[in-house]
């Protein structure tokens, strides 16, 4: 202790507490066994606590109090706040922290405990120092979209809690999606099918919560990766979005079409780049074709002849990757431990990370709710389910090789015998539901004692898919729509212009303006060449060919000077 305690650099931490990186390299990703990293800082204490892993309570707490450092040290220099005092960035600090601690849920999360400082700051300052606050927590990972998702009290000896770090700050972001493929268009299915053209009308919110960051406009354009997905109209406009509102595009719908051998069920992954005062940013989302429908059987993915020792007393463990290269949804996934042997099974601890970046443990302190920890050998066929009613915190040693469903740990009722908190509400594997199989699946076992070792032979995730059922789509010879705006050489939108659309025999459809400019004429043949031409008042326009094939949407029409 006197060593510790005479070590004015480090104390009991492995970094000094500092606002700078490169002293303390430190982030919310080394919270978590599998992406802990202690490069890029100065060297790390060699008596640091690093004998449980990640996640010993000092090490947790660490990177917790280096964060409000960091938001300290941001609202001391705020311009708008402190200005560089001190004093009164310490007052205001300490405020904060003081009232968000009353704010915080029992049991909280870290995302749950980062959101009471700015519930703290909102009800004493009107969110003056939102910004700062998450300006501190992006610094350092648990910026804007990131997660620690578990709340239950975790103990020493389990270490991997699926964070996902974020080193953003907030901005417009996808708030709900709203499918059209009404029958001007499409099948009115309300789902979208292979060869189907739809609308898309994607709500914007804006998450922050301070009255200053409101947006007048925004400007997005929509991409897509997806092969054979063809973006017919890819650009749109938003009004005005205050802080904590949303809105949808006041310009034009998005309009796609799939490809006719676009797979029932597949992903349609998209990008939506949207820009405002707040900045530029993209965000990701994305949608499959057809209505959901029960599920199907059962898929079983399989690891195995793998030989894998497991180190002795060692939080770090092994890793194993599983690659799945199915893009199925998940309704439901269960771990299956087809072989783990092991002298003593109490000592390990058992988790997986999925593509999404979430993960957690799912098997510890087998039968330490008892006297002793199980003393058993082996796993052998041992599945972990949110449906099971096994518990791993009562198994006996008489019980081995654990043939049989077991629900995650954290689920246990058994937990506050442990931990004296509640074990989670939520099932650990429903939060892998309604997220894609595709991409790397990764186990981590370890052995939290001395003594006894074991081999990781052969595991499995088995998933129960999402079953698709699609509507068959074919266009008519009046399927498709025109739409667009028509303007002045200034940009200014002219109101009740007529838009006059002649096929090749001589047949005429019109259309007149909004008041913002915009038009839409629908039910048109496609495989076509019209000319279109435009009449307003002391207005000039030149005729146009127009080739119509599919949708068209987004046209800009405009009068001559």
């Amino acid at each position: 202790m006197a060593t510790l305690l005479d070590n004015y650099v480090y104390g009991i931490r492995r970094f000094p507490y500092s606002t700078n990186n490169a002293v303390n390299p430190l982030t919310w990703g080394d919270l978590d066994q599998t992406t802990y990293d202690q490069s890029g800082g100065i060297a790390p204490n060699p008596l640091g606590f690093e004998f449980a892993g990640a996640l010993e309570v000092h090490n947790g707490g660490e990177i917790w109090a280096n964060t409000l450092w960091e938001v300290r040290s941001r609202i001391i220099a705020d311009p708008a706040g402190a200005n560089g005092d001190v004093p009164t960035g310490n007052q205001t600090m300490l405020r904060i922290v003081t009232d968000g601690m009353k704010m915080t849920p029992l049991n909280p999360s870290f995302t749950e405990a980062r959101d009471a400082l700015i519930d703290a700051d909102c009800a004493a300052n009107l969110c003056a120092n939102e910004a700062s606050i998450w300006a501190g927590f992006a610094d350092r990972g648990l910026g804007y979209g990131s997660s620690a998702p578990l709340g239950v009290q975790v103990a020493f000896v389990s270490a991997h809690i699926g964070v996902k770090e974020s080193f953003a700050s907030p901005n417009l972001d996808v708030n709900t999606i709203t499918i059209d493929d009404s029958l001007s268009i499409g099948n009115g299915t309300g789902f979208v099918d292979p060869n189907e053209p739809f609308h898309l009308k994607v709500n914007l919110k804006n998450p922050w919560r301070n009255s200053s960051k409101g947006i007048a406009s925004a400007t997005a354009t929509l991409t897509s990766s997806t092969p054979g997905v063809n973006i017919i109209n890819g650009s749109t406009t938003y009004p005005a979005i205050a802080a904590q509102g949303n809105a949808v595009q006041d310009g034009n719908d998005f309009v796609i079409q799939t490809a006719p051998t676009t797979a029932c069920g597949a992903s349609i992954n998209f990008a939506l780049e949207i820009t405002s005062s707040l900045g530029t940013v993209t965000r990701n989302f994305s949608i499959r074709t057809g209505q959901p429908s029960g599920t199907s059987p059962a898929v079983t993915y399989t690891q195995s002849a793998l030989g894998l020792a497991i180190p002795d007393n060692d939080p770090v463990g092994i890793v194993d990757t599983l690659n799945i290269t199915d893009d199925l949804e998940i309704a439901d996934v269960n771990l299956r431990l087809d072989s783990l042997t092991h002298t003593f099974v109490g000592d390990l601890t058992v988790g997986i990370r999925g593509p999404n970046g979430f993960g957690t443990d799912l098997i510890s302190l087998a039968g330490c709710a008892n006297t002793i920890c199980s003393g058993g050998d082996n796993f052998t066929n041992t599945v972990v389910d949110d449906e099971a009613v096994g518990d791993f915190l009562t198994i006996l040693a008489a019980g081995a090789p654990y043939t049989g469903s077991f629900f995650p740990v954290f689920n246990s009722p058994a937990w506050a015998v442990i931990n004296g908190a509640s074990p989670d509400a939520t099932p650990s594997l429903s939060r892998f539901d309604g997220t894609s199989t595709l991409g790397d699946w990764k186990i981590v076992v370890s052995d939290q004692g001395a003594l006894d070792v074991g081999t990781l032979n052969s595991w499995s995730l088995i998933v129960t898919p999402r079953n698709f059922a699609c509507t068959s789509f074919i266009p008519t010879a009046a399927g498709v729509s025109i739409s667009g705006r028509v303007i002045d050489s200034t940009g200014k939108a002219i109101r009740r212009a007529v838009i006059t659309l002649t096929d090749g025999t001589g047949a005429i459809r019109t259309a007149r303006t909004n008041q913002f400019g915009f038009f839409r004429i629908t039910n048109v043949a496609a495989g076509q060449t019209y000319l279109i031409d435009i009449a307003a008042k002391n207005r000039i326009f030149v005729p146009q060919a127009l080739l119509v094939d599919d949708d068209l949407a987004g046209l800009t029409f405009t009068a001559l000077p």
